[in-house]
C-alpha cells in the first residue's frame, strides 16, 4: 500500500478523526498508539479495511509506508534512505531513543 501525504487527504482525516496531521507525526518519536497509526494511514488515504490488512501483518507493514510516504511528502526535510529503514525495523530495538 502506497499512502499518499496530500492537503485533501490531509484535512479530511484531520476533520473526521479530531486528530492533527503535525502531532500525529510527533508521536512516532515521543510515542504512539494504533490510534496514531490509524490517523497516518487515513491521512494517506488508505481505507480502514487497507489498514487492517496491513495491521494483521506487523509493525514494519504499518511503520513503513508511513515513514516512506512522509519522507516522499518532503517533511522530514531531508531525505532518508527507505531500505535502510526497512533494515532497521527488522530489529525494533534500533528504532527506540536513546536513553538520557
Amino acid at each position: 500500500m502506497k499512502l499518499v501525504y496530500k492537503a485533501s487527504n490531509i484535512r479530511k482525516a484531520e476533520h473526521e478523526l479530531g486528530m492533527k496531521f503535525f502531532t500525529a507525526i510527533n508521536s512516532l518519536i515521543t510515542g504512539f498508539g494504533v490510534e496514531d497509526l490509524y490517523f497516518l494511514w487515513a491521512a494517506g488515504g488508505a481505507t480502514e479495511e487497507q489498514f487492517d490488512e496491513e495491521f494483521g501483518k506487523g509493525m514494519e507493514g504499518l511503520l513503513s509506508p508511513i515513514v516512506e510516504a512522509i519522507n516522499d511528502a518532503g517533511f522530514l526535510g531531508e531525505k532518508i534512505d527507505i531500505t535502510e529503514f526497512k533494515k532497521a525495523m527488522k530489529n525494533p530495538t534500533n528504532l527506540q531513543p536513546e536513553a538520557s
